[in-house]
């Protein structure tokens, strides 16, 4: 209990360091627009008030950061929720025999017991234990599914702005660059948090193919003895695999390690691709720009020699 109080205490001081970051520098870049904002008296266009910049952030602070702040809380609860369901997970998997005991240990870094075999009561415990596991996971799901499809879609689409906002503006002032480089910064760090919940859903196809390596250590006995164990581990397998513990988004989206990477990629190439329409952009002004300078010293050259004929013209007659 200790070890998830400190966890949340690190995870609420987190979020709470990397709004105030993002608000400092976009004020800073708000201020530096126009550093008159600070004592100068100006209508805000949503307020019917003529206030002071000063004064306009503290209001903005009061109340808009701090509920924001609030609402982080929330994807904090989810996150402690799924690193508890893994903890569960992995309890399970420790009670099953181990076929490589130090490899076992090397690659998850917990302890276990030499075991070389599992018995039917144990089995059955620890399918009880997972199906417990799982309807915590249901509704977990049915708690924060509508809430973590709505907070990776507001992330997702204010990340992809600001890259969309770097890739487009070539020559930004300072501040404008580190608010859209911090800002993707911070909303990266949201969107990797979720890795922590994909952990649970790879904890879970671990515990799938420790089940198939248990069905082939189980303990020896009368041939009915051992076919009724073996179907009762195949049920246990079929459970795991058909009814994963992992969490959802709206049933929209599973938060896998697939789907993450699936969004960094996404991410990428829409910034690859927003970088060759802007240079594209960029070039075909240049060339329809100096297009129209030639046309222009064309016409004018034109004009002139019509010009020069005419007074030529008009001085033989005279």
């Amino acid at each position: 209990m200790r070890r998830w109080k400190q966890l949340s205490t690190v995870l609420g001081v987190a979020s709470f360091l990397a709004v105030l970051i993002f608000e400092v520098v976009d004020w800073l870049n708000w201020l530096d627009r126009d550093p008159r904002r600070w004592n100068m008296a100006y209508n805000q266009s949503y307020m019917p008030l003529r206030i002071p910049g000063w004064l306009f952030i503290i209001i903005w602070t009061f109340f808009n950061n701090f509920p924001y702040i609030l609402s982080q809380q929330l994807y904090i609860s989810l996150l402690l929720y799924s690193r508890i369901l893994k903890e569960a997970l992995t309890d399970i998997h420790r009670c099953l025999p181990v076929r490589n005991k130090k490899a076992f240990e090397q690659v998850t870094g917990q302890r276990v017991e030499e075991k070389t075999s599992i018995s039917y009561p144990e089995v059955k415990m620890l399918k009880h234990r997972y199906l417990d596991v799982l309807r915590c996971s249901s509704d977990l799901n049915g708690a924060f599914g509508n809430s973590l499809f709505v907070i990776y879609g507001l992330d997702l689409l204010a990340m992809c702005g600001f890259v969309a906002a770097i890739a487009t503006d070539k020559e930004p002032q300072l501040s404008a660059y580190l608010v859209n480089y911090v800002s993707v910064v911070v909303f990266s760090a949201y969107i990797s948090c979720m890795g922590l919940m994909a952990g649970m859903h790879e904890e879970c196809q671990a515990l799938g193919l420790a089940l198939y390596e248990a069905m082939e250590q189980t303990e020896t006995g009368s041939q009915t003895a051992v076919f009724q164990m073996e179907s009762y581990v195949g049920s246990f397998i079929t459970l795991v695999r058909d009814h994963p513990v992992v969490l959802t988004g709206a049933d929209i989206f599973h938060v896998t390690r697939s789907f993450l990477v699936g969004t960094v990629t996404f991410i990428i190439s829409s910034t690859i691709l927003l970088s060759e329409i802007s240079e594209r952009t960029k070039t075909t002004d240049e060339t329809a720009g100096s297009h129209n300078f030639s046309c222009q010293v064309v016409n004018a050259t034109a004009a002139f020699q019509i010009f020069t004929r005419n007074s030529s013209a008009s001085s033989s007659r005279l």
